[in-house]
């Protein structure tokens, strides 16, 4: 939060803010990384508030498949949305039944300028 909140405050660099887009996935049994260890569930909304376009979801997995001590290494082909919901905004959006690698391929990496 502190590099976000120093280019807010730096007029030099806060015009990147805009260009900038923060995809945070985490699963909800995460053995080291949920309850206690957890980010701050208002992470994306106090990066927003600093003009970051941010987007953050928990997914579940099956804990038959996957052991709770390997969520954080999981591939994000493994994650995927598993309501009949999109989830997101516009800007950044997991469609029903998509991938999260697919979503960051179709809304961070196609939507980007030829630059890119």
């Amino acid at each position: 939060m502190r590099f976000f909140t120093k280019m807010k405050t730096d007029p030099e660099h806060s015009k990147s803010l805009a260009d900038r887009q923060v995809v945070i996935i985490e699963t909800t049994d995460d053995f080291y990384f949920s309850g206690y260890g957890a980010l701050d569930r208002n992470l994306a909304k106090t990066l927003n508030d600093l003009g970051v376009n941010a987007f953050q979801h928990q997914f579940s997995l099956n804990p038959i498949r996957v052991h709770p001590r390997a969520h954080h290494a999981i591939s994000a082909d493994q994650l995927a949305n598993t309501t009949d919901e999109v989830i997101g905004e516009e800007s950044f959006h997991v469609k029903p039944r998509q991938t999260v690698s697919s979503a960051i391929v179709q809304n961070v990496f196609l939507n980007k300028p030829k630059e890119f």
